[in-house]
């Protein structure tokens, strides 16, 4: 023993590690913290790495080398440990390094715990650091442990005593000891704590174990497995999803080196499970397909070449033990996550990525032989953010990409034209900008007939009326942006700031949309210019009709003014027949269109919309509470039955328990909203008033009437009921691969239902995952679902939710092109007054969770798949 024990133990274990060592011995000689001691284990090296250890050694005394036979990592790792004297040790790789304040700041925070893990980050070769992690659950450690290795060994220092007590290192494993010695040491009861400093670097390079695919996949289902065990307090629901997640992780390590992966689920044995997520297919092949040639994930684009000729066999492996349509809709999925984080200008696969500066012309985008684009938009170089589309036909038009872009980013730019920092913006822009959109108070004008246009931002005249009702067509730079209907006597007269009132209100944003759109984008942004002058050289300059060019056109979808029926679409000439036999009457074409386009302002169709100036259409009914709600919970249940499958479970709440959900909900002082109501709270960005819920129901089954429909009438609470319209008075199908298919309702018992007052949505045609199907697929099946609930019921839905919650924001932008309002996901949150209507997360009511989990997920305290 050479004096007293120091407080640290650092183990070192190195092999064949001359080129790195020193680096590691460098990181821990200019530690802050100077009590510890680093035990170098020279484990068979057959080149410099003692001369390497012994020259550390010579100069500080706070190193020592200690030799052993040629053995692998957990023995080495295991021979130092034997050989540690600290009360705390940290385990670090020979390649591997530590920020000089590490030990500093994680002893520190040991004081009242048994282990503390730091953040860390990996570093490429040529020194560039990439991809952090902090780990975020140490209240949870077990549970989280159980699922995939947190954090790299060198971030955790931990008791000594406690690492001898279950004996150290497996040396059974070759890869992922140490992610079972933190599980074991988890489930002992072992207090960890996190801190969210990147303290520990893990520097990459190509001859590591752990890029091993299979060697890792095999030890790591074993310490999933060890995880699991009968007598471990995990569900085990949650296994056969653990060690498909760790599958496709592994295949990720393969496919990233160029090899085939689809062999390696032959040691899942008989794992299935129907309902994995293919984004969490895609994520785990993402992670880890950069790591065998050291590249960071926004070097995606040379690692795709290697990935892409094995994937798809890999996928469709997948798929195999999965659902139909896994594959497509996990490769969609793929594509889009690395176009998204890796910011280049690429194709991959079946998508695109580029770059759309905002004050240049926008032009088509020309885009054969993919069926998404992921714009990266930008404004004077600097990022505003991204969108998806769909391509339709080759091409992205030009006044759809504008129309997009506008809708998205219309606020950012209202702000820089304004000059307006973003808190002045906020606070100030929208009274700013009507200023500037309102020309002044125009003369009398005698309105024959009950149409009229208002265009912004020409004077305003006071109206005389002679008939009941007034349609007053609201344009902006000549662009056409929404209708309004006024009702009053005949012969009266409306005043022009009520025709003003009448027009911002039921407009609401759309108008700033429509003024983005027209006169700043795609050109740099004006200085000192009046916002009026621009429109109206932008009103003087606009052809007199939209010009179809072979094109079918089709008008606009009844619907709210600012929503998705104001966005413009390109649509599949493929889907031409099935867009026109579900448009308005009259809507014919004879010969093959060249491009089918949804323009909102043609042909109107719009339904009449009351406005009143002191009782308006669309306000929430009184309200006596003082508190307000801005994120909605949106319920998502599906059966409430007491029989089925036990693989159906999740799927399906009895009675007494939903009725004792209905009883919390009332007693807590919740109130049930629609569809409408939050739509209207999202156009005037004001929270609805009192402790709103709404209600949701997928697939439609027939025993909704008798134990759903009494309870909900039972306590007051509406509910929206989403159909599989190709599948009524069926059988749901997509649940056979988990047991036996429950009957679904028919239209007689919807009508029923429909005249009771449950309120109907579509959940598509055949139940498939649209982001699985091409462009025209998800068209047809958005359309026909929406026809045939039409034809059925007497009104078409304004709501879809998508089957198994699967969307993405080119679907979203199809569904708005095809008639619907709002899009319902499976997503788990709350709505928020600023997300979008047609990619609204909600709250999954699962049947195998415990009465106090719907609450914590109700009230947004735990949001828990």
């Amino acid at each position: 023993m050479r004096g007293e024990a120091p407080a640290v133990s650092v183990v070192v274990p190195a092999r064949n590690a001359e080129r790195t060592l020193g680096r590691a011995l460098e990181s821990l000689a200019a530690q802050t913290f100077g009590s510890f001691e680093a035990i170098v284990v020279e484990n068979g090296s057959s080149d410099g790495t003692l001369a390497v250890a012994s020259s550390f050694a010579a100069r500080d005394s706070r190193v020592r080398v200690e030799r052993c036979a040629a053995r692998g990592v957990p023995e080495a790792r295991n021979f130092g440990l034997d050989r540690a004297r600290g009360d705390w040790l940290l385990f670090l790789d020979a390649d591997d390094t530590l920020d000089p304040a590490a030990l500093e700041v994680l002893r520190e925070a040991a004081r009242d715990v048994d282990a503390v893990v730091c953040g860390w980050t990996r570093v490429a070769p040529d020194g560039t650091r990439f991809d952090s992690h902090v780990w975020t659950e140490a209240d949870r450690a077990f549970e989280s442990l159980a699922v995939t290795c947190a954090f790299a060994i060198h971030c955790c220092l931990v008791r000594r005593q406690l690492v001898v007590a279950v004996d150290g290192f497996d040396e059974s494993l070759t890869t992922c000891e140490d992610w079972d010695l933190w599980l074991r040491l988890a489930r002992v009861g072992v207090r960890f704590r996190a801190v969210d400093q990147v303290l520990a670097l893990y520097h990459a390079h190509p001859a590591t174990a752990s890029l091993d695919g299979r060697r890792m996949l095999t030890d790591g289902l074993e310490v999933i497995g060890r995880a699991h065990t009968p007598d471990s307090p995990l569900d085990r629901s949650r296994l056969v999803p653990t060690r498909l997640a760790c599958a496709c992780f592994a295949a990720g390590l393969e496919l990233g080196a160029g090899r085939d992966a689809s062999g390696l689920l032959d040691l899942l044995g008989d794992d299935r499970d129907p309902t994995f997520d293919p984004a969490a297919v895609a994520w785990c092949v993402y992670a880890a397909a950069t790591l065998p040639s050291c590249r960071s994930p926004r070097e995606w684009d040379r690692v795709w070449p290697l990935v892409e000729p094995q994937v798809d066999r890999f996928l469709a492996a997948i798929e195999e033990r999965t659902a139909p349509g896994v594959a497509r809709r996990a490769r969609r999925e793929l594509e889009t996550v690395v176009l998204r984080e890796s910011g280049a200008a690429l194709t991959i696969g079946s998508r695109r990525s580029l770059r759309v500066e905002l004050s240049r012309p926008i032009e088509d985008l020309e885009a054969a032989g993919v069926e998404r684009v992921v714009i990266r938009a930008e404004l004077e170089g600097s990022l505003l953010g991204r969108i998806e589309l769909p391509v339709c036909d080759r091409v992205v038009p030009a006044s759809v990409l504008a129309d997009a872009l506008a809708a998205e980013f219309f606020w950012p730019l209202l702000g820089r034209y304004l000059g307006l920092s973003p808190q002045e913006h906020d606070e100030a822009g929208w009274e700013r900008f009507l200023h500037e959109l309102w020309g002044e108070q125009g003369g009398l004008l005698a309105v024959e007939g009950d149409r009229v246009t208002v265009a912004c931002p020409e004077p305003v005249p006071d109206l005389e009326v002679g008939s009941r009702s007034l349609r007053v067509r609201a344009t902006v730079g000549g662009a056409f942006v929404g209708v309004v209907e006024l009702s009053g006597p005949r012969g009266r007269r409306v005043e022009a700031g009520e025709l003003r009132e009448a027009i911002t209100l039921q407009c609401g944003l759309e108008l700033a949309i429509t003024a983005a759109r027209e006169v700043l984008l795609g050109r740099p942004l004006p200085v000192g210019v009046p916002l009026r002058d621009l429109l109206r050289a932008a009103r003087a300059v606009r052809p007199p009709a939209v010009a179809s060019n072979g094109a079918l056109v089709l008008p606009r979808w009844p619907g709210p003014v600012r929503g998705p029926a104001s966005r413009r679409a390109a649509l599949p000439v493929a889907a031409a027949q099935e867009l026109v036999a579900a448009g308005p009457p009259g809507l014919v074409f004879d010969d093959p269109p060249s491009q089918v386009l949804y323009e909102p302002g043609v042909n109107l169709t719009e339904r009449p919309r009351r406005f009143a100036r002191r009782q308006r259409n669309g306000h929430s009914p009184s309200v006596e509470s003082s508190e307000t709600t801005a994120r909605l919970p949106i319920l998502m249940y599906h059966r409430i039955a007491s029989d089925g499958p036990e693989e159906l479970r999740r799927y399906r709440l009895d009675a007494a328990g939903f009725e004792r959900q209905l009883d919390h909900l009332r007693r807590a002082g919740y109130r049930g909203v629609t569809l409408e109501e939050w739509r209207v709270a999202c156009e005037r960005r004001r929270p609805l008033p009192g402790r709103a819920v709404m209600l949701t129901f997928d697939d439609g089954y027939s025993d909704f009437a008798s134990s759903a429909w009494p309870l909900l009438k039972r306590y007051g609470f509406p509910a929206t009921v989403f159909l599989v319209a190709g599948a009524m008075g069926g059988s749901s199908t997509w649940d056979r691969d988990l047991g036996e298919a429950a009957p679904l309702m028919s239209w007689r018992e919807a009508r029923r239902l429909q005249s009771r007052g449950v309120q109907f949505g579509s959940h598509s045609v055949t139940h498939r995952m649209l982001t699985s199907l091409s462009n025209a697929d998800v068209v047809r099946e958005a359309v026909r679902s929406r026809k045939l609930i039409a034809d059925e019921l007497g009104s078409a839905p304004s709501s879809i939710a998508y089957p198994y919650g699967d969307s993405d924001g080119a679907i979203a932008h199809l569904m708005g092109a095809c008639g619907y309002t709002f899009g319902l996901t499976a997503d788990e949150g709350h709505a928020e007054l600023e997300r979008s209507l047609l990619l609204m997360p909600r709250v999954e009511v699962r049947g195998d969770q415990r009465f106090e989990d719907f609450v914590a997920k109700l009230e947004g305290t735990s949001i828990a798949a």
